[in-house]
């Protein structure tokens, strides 16, 4: 099981800082609040309650893309 672990660990350290990088050199992103609206609106899919949200797309965000940093290193 902590095989398992690690390696899920590790490929989402990788996919994460992938992701960063891509943000910081395209300038695009999402809004923290568009993030919880969504992952908000999949719970209450996942509950039978409603549809499934569209996906999110990006944006220029660069107000969100610090704030995502600020977070992700505390």
């Amino acid at each position: 099981m902590k095989e398992i672990d690690l390696n899920l660990s590790q490929k989402f350290s990788r996919e994460s800082a992938e992701t960063l990088a891509d943000m910081k050199a395209t300038g695009t992103g999402h809004a923290l609040d568009d993030v919880r609206v969504y992952f908000s609106q999949l719970k209450k899919h996942r509950q039978g309650q409603s549809e499934r949200p569209a996906m999110l797309q990006p944006k220029k965000c660069p107000d969100s893309l610090a704030l995502l940093t600020r977070i992700r290193h505390k």
